[in-house]
């Protein structure tokens, strides 16, 4: 029973240090299970090498690095409150947002807070309460809302694909990751909120979405027979 306790406890200190860490990489309290795939920079936990509760936290922290590349449904609800209030073009409530496309309506209050602190979404209070677009439309891309919403658009364990290092056969990883983090930006950075809500998207990102395999799931490929 006392290993058992003593488990718990180590458990929940490790959970402490992660949100310790989330907590002063967006000024904000947040659950571990709450960081997205690429949420802050680099990361370093006090006494982690010799500490139990730095390592736990450590893999709590790794396990959210390991994830594929995804679009997280914070991204994904607010990029669908942004449309709306493209479309709407006066400010409206989050309870009208979220009303608006069935979002969850206290999650999309936090998302909504996100993009009024990164300036792209403006709040309004007297008689006509509620939230627009701080800028045109046309002036704010997908990259802006993962950015403001999860950070950084790619990284390596936590880390920003610049500042990773290898050595021998794998010398030049660093290249390729950093290819990965060229060609999400010259995808997010070229997609507006206006070409969004309008469906005229660049003759580039149209191209992409018309391919012929671009609808088509893949899995890891398998040797030819």
């Amino acid at each position: 029973k006392t290993k058992c306790r003593t488990l718990r406890r180590r458990s929940r200190m490790g959970l402490l240090a992660v949100a310790r860490l989330s907590r002063n990489q967006t000024g904000s309290r947040r659950h571990p299970a709450q960081l997205g795939p690429y949420r802050g920079s680099s990361y370093t936990l006090p006494g982690q090498a010799g500490n139990p509760h730095g390592a736990l936290a450590a893999a709590l922290l790794e396990r959210s690095y390991t994830s594929t590349v995804q679009i997280s449904a914070k991204v994904d609800y607010g990029v669908q409150a942004l449309l709306v209030m493209a479309v709407s073009g006066e400010p409206m409530t989050a309870d009208a947002l979220a009303t608006d496309q069935a979002l969850p309506g206290k999650f999309l209050g936090v998302i909504l807070n996100d993009l009024r602190r990164a300036g792209i979404v403006a709040s309004h209070r007297g008689r006509d309460p509620g939230y627009s677009l701080a800028r045109p439309p046309s002036q704010i891309t997908l990259a802006d809302v993962i950015r403001a919403l999860e950070g950084p658009l790619a990284q390596v364990r936590g880390l920003r694909p610049e500042t990773t290092t290898y050595q021998g056969a794998a010398q030049h990883l660093q290249d390729a990751w950093i290819a990965v983090r060229a060609g999400l930006r010259a995808v997010l950075e070229h997609i507006t909120i206006e070409q969004v809500a309008t469906g005229e998207l660049s003759p580039e990102i149209a191209q992409l979405v018309a391919g012929p395999g671009s609808w088509i799931a893949r899995s890891v490929r398998e040797p030819a027979t």
